[in-house]
């Protein structure tokens, strides 16, 4: 397995490897022999596959979607035809596409926050079977930043809940003014803590969970990232989280533009042997300047926020034939017999292993497993991903 070490190249390699081209780009220039395009460092073509690697496959890159990854790269990196190339080392990514979900359009009844920790959403995933052990995770988001926490723990009491939310969220960001949660934080215990310390407890209706979308929408990138991991490293529990949560914070967030710890501390995450990459800001001395440009990461965030929830996605067709490779969302029988050998649905896969097509009945697409040639499987056109 590649290590971070063996996977990003050193400066020298850049440097190497650029003297090695032919071609260069147009309008370049040259610092400290490293050569730069619109302020960007530019990634010769020996060593783009090592780069997407990095960004995508590793502990830093958690396996995050196309434009994730895409806008976390570019902040840092070009090339010519960038966005093709990372969308096409995510599409053939095999742990991804087992774990893509299906997106939902925005829906009613959501909160918009318009200050950084107005609104915080709070949660608990679980039980996570994990190596015979079984794990909850307790998640904070706000709305504003996207800045979140996962916190595991091994039981979820309400005295359990508090110490999470005290120990990780409030004694480090602070009180927030309203924390959003469903009916398993109305216990009068954690209420009541809530209510000394100054915090409105607010609770989404049983009846429409997607109130509390917005951290909903966190936990199928925290699913799916841990899954990632779980499948591909031997590390423990906790560091798979944190692994997760490392990327997380560090990516520029699709609906905000920046990455949460930008928009809350103003810098960029520094990233594991990615220090002599980062380039610093300058340190800002007079406070009320520094001030003014948090608000300014924070107000951009907001109007970014609000151009997003206008645009719909227009659908897409698919175009299906026999020979095609495809994957099958599991349903039914197969998906209750992958959860009793693994424990938990959490961890595992939305979508089938690679299938071949083996024939189309209508709206129906009949396939073999690639891996069990024994193994059949017959699922309508729309549950079917080429």
């Amino acid at each position: 397995m590649l290590t971070l070490n063996e996977t990003f190249p050193s400066p020298d390699d850049f440097v190497t490897a650029f003297n090695g081209e032919q071609e260069h780009p147009p309008q370049h220039t040259l610092q400290n022999g490293l050569p730069i395009v619109n302020n960007r460092v530019y990634v010769p073509e020996p060593l783009r596959r090592r780069i997407l690697f990095y960004f995508h496959f590793s502990r830093v890159g958690a396996h995050q979607g196309i434009q994730r990854s895409y806008n976390r790269l570019a902040k840092y990196f070009w090339w010519n035809n960038m966005f093709n190339d990372v969308r096409n080392f995510a599409k053939q990514c095999l742990t991804c596409i087992r774990r893509r979900h299906t997106a939902i359009d925005f829906v009613r009844g959501n909160l918009l926050s318009t200050g950084l920790f107005e609104i915080v959403a709070c949660d608990t995933v679980g039980p996570i079977w994990f190596q015979k052990r079984q794990y909850y995770l307790f998640t904070c988001i706000d709305h504003l930043s996207k800045f979140a926490i996962a916190v595991p723990l091994n039981t979820v009491r309400a005295v359990d809940l508090w110490e999470a939310f005290y120990c990780n969220w409030l004694s480090l960001l602070g009180s927030p003014r309203n924390l959003l949660s469903d009916n398993a934080f109305r216990a009068t215990e954690f209420q009541e803590r809530c209510q000394g310390l100054g915090i409105n407890c607010l609770f989404c209706s049983a009846y429409y969970p997607q109130g509390n979308s917005v951290v909903e929408a966190f936990h199928q990138y925290l699913n799916r990232s841990i899954s990632s991991f779980a499948s591909t490293t031997p590390w423990s529990f906790p560091e798979i989280v944190a692994s997760a949560m490392m990327a997380y914070r560090s990516t520029p967030h699709p609906t905000t533009g920046e990455s949460p710890y930008r928009i809350v501390t103003g810098a960029d995450l520094v990233l594991p042997h990615f220090q002599q990459w980062h380039r610093f800001e300058n340190l800002i001395q007079d406070v009320v300047p520094r001030l003014r440009l948090l608000d300014t990461f924070r107000q951009d965030a907001l109007d970014h926020t609000l151009r997003t929830i206008s645009r719909r996605r227009t659908p897409t067709t698919k175009e299906i034939k026999v020979g095609d490779t495809v994957v099958m969302l599991l349903r039914g029988k197969l998906l209750a017999t992958l959860q009793e050998r693994f424990g938990s649905s959490k961890l595992v896969p939305n979508w089938s292993e690679p299938c071949r097509v083996t024939e189309i009945k209508g709206h129906k697409v009949v396939a073999q497993s690639i891996w069990h040639k024994d193994l059949v499987y017959e699922s309508p056109l729309s549950e079917v991903l080429k």
